[in-house]
């Protein structure tokens, strides 16, 4: 089972970053990831910022991230009335990601909304245009592998694509300039990924150390295969997939 609040918490805690004016200060952020309709959010996240700011006493952002399918207008205040006052009106910053429409961050080249498209508004057929969008946006940022592994997850966990649509996405990468398809290349898909199962598996079944080196090569002979398919250029597919012509044309035959 996903366990939706500790990915979206993570994915916050390593990219967010607040600057006021260039000056240090003290800022709490409350994070709440919600991913099902609950009738008295908002009280709950008032009851959690009254105990964070009773234990820290220090000013507090709270935020909500709606990240369930389907989309609904949420309420992001919490009032107390009092036939005599309007005793508090408690607000807090709402993500309602399901409103968001994902080509407005598809340029941002920033992490945090890169990950976030994943579970923004999208049709089906743009799945494969949401996923190249991230992949260029994560190709420019060049992040560390650590980061790079963190953020390609969270995506990966909420918008995964078919075969049918790893087949699409090579062809738009190969449309892509050669500098960025060469960037873009690098980072995972399916078709890597289940290259590498398969050569663990092989190597533990035959007692070898060599399994992810044979899960590489079998991965690349895939990609290249499906690169035949398209037509593609013997040459281009060399550059894309590590391969040399000679077995790219042995791979023809």
């Amino acid at each position: 089972m996903t366990d939706h609040d500790r990915l979206f918490k993570e994915l916050l805690h390593n990219f967010l970053r607040f600057k006021k004016n260039r000056t240090n200060c003290v800022l709490i952020i409350h994070v709440e990831a919600q991913n099902t309709h609950q009738e008295h959010f908002p009280q709950r996240m008032f009851t959690y910022f009254s105990m964070i700011y009773l234990k820290f006493r220090k000013p507090v952002l709270p935020i909500a991230i709606f990240s369930y399918d389907g989309v609904r207008d949420e309420p992001n205040e919490f009032v107390i009335k009092t036939p005599f006052l309007d005793a508090m009106t408690f607000r807090f910053f709402k993500m309602e990601l399901k409103r968001m429409n994902w080509r407005t961050f598809m340029h941002s080249n920033n992490p945090v909304s890169a990950a976030l498209m994943s579970k923004m508004n999208y049709k089906n057929k743009e799945r494969v245009a949401v996923r190249l969008s991230f992949l260029r946006q994560m190709a420019r940022l060049q992040l560390d592998e650590a980061r790079s592994s963190m953020i390609n997850g969270f995506f990966e966990t909420y918008l995964n694509l078919n075969e049918n649509e790893v087949d699409q996405l090579m062809k738009e990468v190969h449309a892509l300039p050669k500098d960025e398809q060469e960037q873009v290349i690098k980072w995972p898909n399916s078709f890597y990924d289940r290259g590498v199962r398969k050569g663990k598996a092989l190597g533990k079944a035959l007692g070898k150390v060599e399994g992810k080196t044979e899960g590489r090569a079998e991965a690349q002979k895939e990609m290249a295969l499906r690169m035949l398919q398209k037509n593609m250029d013997l040459h281009t597919i060399s550059e894309l997939t590590g391969l040399s012509v000679e077995i790219i044309s042995a791979l023809k035959k």
